[in-house]
């Protein structure tokens, strides 16, 4: 009897080995399977994709004037006005409204990533930080054939009021940006189709101008958590949308 019992797990376990083997061993889809592009990549060179960055470099980096190189000042908390402390000049030809202080958290065209996944991929990342600090992005993306692809992005930002709350959790910043993606390439790499669509809406209460009395010693203007302000009405709203398409034609092969 135990030698039946031990010929039968020997049996056994040589099939789930078999199994772990071949489950294990077949890996179709990974990191180098899912790239993406960027329509410059398009215009500048032959085709170049890039692979998708698995490294957790620089993760407490989540506000957006900590993950640029170009050093902006803004009013002091994630998603209120910001503008470069250098001058930059602008890209625009002519005059322009002028209003560009959210102009940083918008996506631009040329930031879009068009995957080519072969496969379901998905992205999230998500920081909490103190006050109400949030950042959410969330990427989802998928082939529907060897050449086509389509994808949604949606990103979210948030954060309280530092001074000047009347309550707990009193919002000072609410900004959502959604947008839809397509990406083509046809068989022989000759034509590629590439679109967008995109929702950028962003509202900021402003909450400075912080009230002193004449009496005040010196710590207070240090530790103004608590401190009235003149600013509680004041706030602003920026929304945008954009549907962009670019399409490549290549006659002759280079």
């Amino acid at each position: 009897m135990n030698r039946l019992l031990f010929f039968v797990l020997i049996c056994l376990s040589s099939q789930g080995w078999a199994q772990i083997l071949d489950d294990s061993t077949v890996l179709v889809y990974g990191p180098t399977t899912s790239r993406y592009i960027y329509e410059s990549d398009l215009k500048h060179s032959d085709t170049l994709y890039h692979n998708i960055d698995t490294a957790i470099h620089n993760l407490e980096r989540f506000e957006f004037k900590d993950k640029t190189e170009t050093i902006y000042q803004d009013l002091g908390n994630n998603g209120t006005a910001m503008r470069p402390i250098y001058y930059s000049e602008s890209s625009t030809i002519g005059r322009t409204t002028g209003f560009d202080s959210y102009e940083p958290y918008v996506k631009q065209a040329e930031d879009f990533k068009y995957y080519d996944t072969k496969s379901h991929f998905m992205e999230l990342n998500v920081a909490f930080g103190g006050k109400g600090r949030n950042v959410v992005d969330f990427n989802f993306s998928r082939n529907i054939n060897a050449q086509w692809n389509v994808g949604f992005d949606v990103h979210k930002i948030s954060s309280f009021k530092l001074v000047g709350s009347t309550s707990l959790r009193e919002t000072q910043v609410s900004g959502t940006g959604v947008d839809a993606y397509t990406f083509h390439s046809s068989k022989n790499s000759k034509y590629h189709l590439m679109f967008h669509a995109y929702k950028f809406e962003h509202k900021a209460t402003e909450s400075g101008g912080i009230v002193v009395a004449d009496d005040a010693e010196e710590r207070d203007y240090f530790q103004y958590q608590d401190s009235d302000v003149y600013l509680r009405t004041a706030a602003s709203f920026d929304t945008r949308s954009r549907f962009h398409l670019y399409q490549e034609y290549s006659v002759a092969e280079f």
